[in-house]
């Protein structure tokens, strides 16, 4: 196993060890011990480079946090359904992996097919249609979005983990939701006040009267959330320098 060091300590015992060096003029020996003392110096250098950084990471192991989110407490409800598809554009705040979107979802009991689900650059707030601007694409089953008209919370989820997208603070996403199902998904907005509680974005539409273009909604958001798994913080590999460090100068001043 890969023990923990603390590199403070052990450039006080470097110090300390300069400063009352042992006594070694009654062993002539010492001079051949030089140099395998050096091999161990070497191996315990090695050993922290590998297990030191290691260790950190197990300890420091980043978890997703919450990024972009709004919740519509009290709604109106646009349907997913065949001929209509709805979406709603972001602006990323942390930097990291785009691991999970959470939505304010419902389904009426007869909808069968899955729920297609799409994450693109946007071009303002309008998803850009080109095949490189596509950043992640999956499916959520009906079975796991619950039968009701209106929510109150986030009821349903697209998992991003297995081909995360690498997002950066201020960049400008769109998630789209579609279905081929002739009967509806309901995904709640602020529609019912005409309002814009979101900031950073704005609610988006596939539809009638333009079967053709993603028009804006711009007086609507959509519940949804989105998670982040945010970059590590360079301190872990800190102690590995202060200890290379340490060890420079101890070796310098014999």
């Amino acid at each position: 196993m890969c023990a923990r060091f603390n590199s403070a300590s052990l450039w006080q015992y470097l110090e300390f060890r300069h400063v009352n060096p042992p006594n070694h003029s009654f062993c002539p020996a010492w001079c051949h011990a030089r140099k395998p003392f050096a091999i161990t110096v070497a191996g315990l250098v090695t050993s922290l480079l590998i297990c030191g950084p290691m260790a950190s990471l197990r300890a420091d192991t980043p978890v997703p946090v919450v990024d972009q989110q709004i919740i519509v407490v009290q709604q109106a409800a646009l349907a997913v359904t065949t001929g209509q598809s709805l979406g709603q554009s972001f602006t990323v705040g942390l930097a990291g992996s785009l691991t999970r979107i959470d939505f304010q979802l419902g389904r009426n009991s007869g909808t069968t097919q899955p729920l297609q689900v799409e994450l693109r650059a946007a071009n303002g707030d309008l998803p850009d249609l080109a095949p490189s601007a596509l950043l992640f694409s999956g499916t959520i089953a009906a079975a796991d979005v619950p039968i009701l008209t209106f929510t109150s919370s986030f009821t349903a989820s697209i998992d991003l983990s297995s081909a995360a997208p690498v997002v950066t603070p201020g960049e400008k996403l769109v998630v789209l939701l579609s279905s081929s199902d002739s009967d509806w998904y309901n995904w709640d907005n602020s529609g019912y006040f005409n309002s814009n509680p979101y900031t950073n974005g704005t609610s988006v539409k596939l539809g009638y009267p333009d079967y053709s273009n993603w028009v804006t909604l711009d007086n609507w958001d959509f519940g949804f959330r989105t998670w982040v798994v945010p970059v590590p913080e360079p301190s872990v590999l800190l102690p590995v320098g202060l200890l290379i460090l340490a060890l420079r100068r101890w070796l310098a001043k014999r």
